[in-house]
């Protein structure tokens, strides 16, 4: 698991691996916690005390749950229907596709009694 650092961490490890070159000088700068200690309590604090103006709620309303419940309702039952049709779809598919097979194998027997000797003696010949 990786560990979470605070950028005035990271600031500071990537200051120290900077090595300036010769004749150069760096500045050197220390990092500092107390704005982050300071952003932190000002986030608890207000977590603390909601905001009057604030008409956001964090959990639905029985109104906002009934609706939610209706939507749902009406969504699973047009799935169903949509379901149904294409289950009544695929049946007719199938019939057709069972159809067209039967008739290509009567097709395919009626060519082999019709044109089978010649069939068979072209194939000889060649």
């Amino acid at each position: 698991m990786v560990k979470k650092q605070s950028l005035s961490e990271l600031l500071q490890e990537e200051a120290q691996k900077f090595t300036p070159p010769e004749g150069e000088s760096a500045i050197e700068v220390t990092a500092e916690k107390i704005v982050e200690e300071q952003a932190s309590s000002d986030e608890e604090s207000s977590a603390e005390t909601p905001d009057p103006t604030s008409t956001k709620r964090t959990s639905p309303t029985k109104a906002d749950l009934e609706a939610t419940v209706k939507e749902l309702t009406s969504n699973l039952e047009t799935s169903h229907k949509k379901e149904a049709s294409l289950g009544q779809e695929v049946a007719e598919l199938q019939s057709k596709l069972s159809k067209q097979k039967t008739f290509a194998s009567e097709q395919k027997s009626a060519a082999i009694k019709r044109f089978g000797k010649v069939c068979i003696f072209r194939h000889k010949v060649i």
